[in-house]
């Protein structure tokens, strides 16, 4: 059962225990990232589970944890085990998280984790991403969901600016645009629109983040832009354009992260 993948509300309640460890003073601020992104970069529960060494043991599965190897500590006495600390609320704890990680926190996630447990798509990468100066797409995130605006038609990332346009399911035929730049969100006036299609605003926000991870293991450059888009059959997925100087790469990501195309730009 743990090499199953975790699904995108259970990867949350990882990222949410991890925030009460944090919250606890458990683990410090490098810690709390790095044990972020390597949830965020786990492909099985049984990746994301090893991000819990030392805590509380998650039971998002709902199943007894694996069987630890044996310490000479463990053979001469027995410790009784640690409870999952309670569930906090998703909303706060992700306004929260913008504002303790930073921008630094989320460009470094998108970078890759250099653990044992990054998966073999993601390549770690010692070079900076400029399109992630600056940006916190958690707060973003967090702003959408608390204005209700949770269906996402477009979002596009380039340089330190995010661009989007949102729907709320309560008032259809209406969206709203969004823009960060320099950690100040920005809404429009809601427009008349029809919604044809849209994403859950974290399916797309998580899309971005595998989307960029990925396109830095594939080839090297600087990424211009990230953007999101829907494929002829309906499939959510997210392009990016990557500039090593000499030519202009667009690569095509699905939500899984598997490259769907790539071709110069």
């Amino acid at each position: 059962m743990y090499e199953l993948r975790p699904s995108f509300a259970e990867r949350d309640e990882y990222l949410d225990l991890l925030k009460v460890s944090y919250a606890d003073g458990r683990i410090d601020d490098a810690e709390f990232q790095a044990r972020s992104r390597g949830v965020l970069a786990a492909v099985t529960h049984r990746d994301a589970l090893a991000q819990f060494e030392g805590l509380p043991t998650p039971h998002v599965l709902s199943l007894p944890p694996p069987t630890p190897r044996p310490t000479p500590d463990a053979l001469t006495r027995q410790e009784e085990p640690s409870r999952a600390e309670s569930e906090i609320n998703r909303r706060n704890a992700l306004i929260g998280l913008g504002v303790l990680v930073g921008f630094a926190g989320l460009a470094a996630a998108v970078i890759g984790v250099a653990q044992s447990t990054t998966p073999s798509w993601v390549e770690v990468s010692e070079a900076p991403l400029p399109m992630l100066e600056g940006v916190d797409l958690m707060v973003v995130q967090a702003e959408l969901e608390d204005h209700g605006l949770t269906e996402v038609l477009e979002f596009e990332s380039e340089g330190s600016l995010v661009e989007c346009t949102a729907a709320n399911p309560r008032t259809p035929g209406e969206a709203t645009a969004l823009s960060c730049a320099g950690g100040i969100v920005t809404f429009g006036e809601p427009q008349v629109r029809e919604t044809t299609q849209s994403a859950d605003v974290e399916q797309v926000v998580t899309t971005v983040e595998i989307a960029v991870a990925n396109a830095i293991g594939h080839v090297t450059g600087d990424i211009e832009r990230a953007r999101m888009l829907f494929l002829p059959d309906g499939r959510l997925a997210v392009e990016v354009i990557v500039n090593d100087g000499a030519r202009r790469r667009r690569l095509v990501f699905l939500e899984d992260g598997t490259l769907e195309s790539m071709e110069d730009a």
